[in-house]
């Protein structure tokens, strides 16, 4: 399904990729939600159940990763800053796709931004972060199972669930 348009696209680049290439992070925050919401609106209504914000965020984030490639932008630095300075849902989770999708270069600095949303007060940060961290399985099975096997052990339970819901859907995530 494709939702994301030339009108939208157009909106990016005036209120995400211009901020961006300023440095102007605080401006990026302010404008991800309103990017997600006019992505959000183009999914039939009918579809909405099974595509909403997280696929939303989802596509959003591999278009920002693909055009800070592309720009040559300083990618890890951008969503690392965004990531830190968002307190909204929809800023920290695209930042966090799109270190997702960095990680599959460089797993090792994207860890501690999952260890962070993972312990997030915010409950869909937690959600996301799950979601977005088996990209990071299927492409490091091994790694990621030792490191899996580590979380498991914390007294943290919402790290442990971590564990868990990562794991999900068994019968798409079947890398280990």
């Amino acid at each position: 399904m494709e939702i994301l348009n030339r009108e939208i696209e157009k909106k990016i680049q005036h209120d995400i990729i211009k901020p961006v290439l300023e440095k102007k992070y605080d401006l990026v925050i302010r404008n991800i939600p309103g990017i997600i919401d006019k992505l959000y609106a183009n999914i039939p209504y009918n579809k909405r159940i099974s595509y909403g914000r997280v696929y939303t965020i989802k596509v959003l984030s591999e278009y920002l990763y693909n055009r800070f490639i592309e720009l040559d932008v300083q990618t890890f630095e951008v969503a690392s800053n965004i990531f830190n300075k968002s307190d909204d849902f929809k800023s920290k989770g695209v930042s966090l796709g799109v270190l997702s999708f960095y990680g599959l270069n460089d797993f090792k600095k994207m860890l501690p931004y999952f260890e962070s949303a993972v312990v997030s007060s915010n409950w869909d940060v937690r959600e996301l972060s799950a979601i977005l961290f088996r990209k990071l399985i299927k492409r490091f099975p091994n790694e990621m199972k030792e490191y899996l096997l580590q979380l498991v052990k914390s007294e943290n339970a919402n790290i442990r669930r971590f564990v868990g819901e990562t794991l999900r859907p068994v019968r798409e995530n079947q890398y280990f």
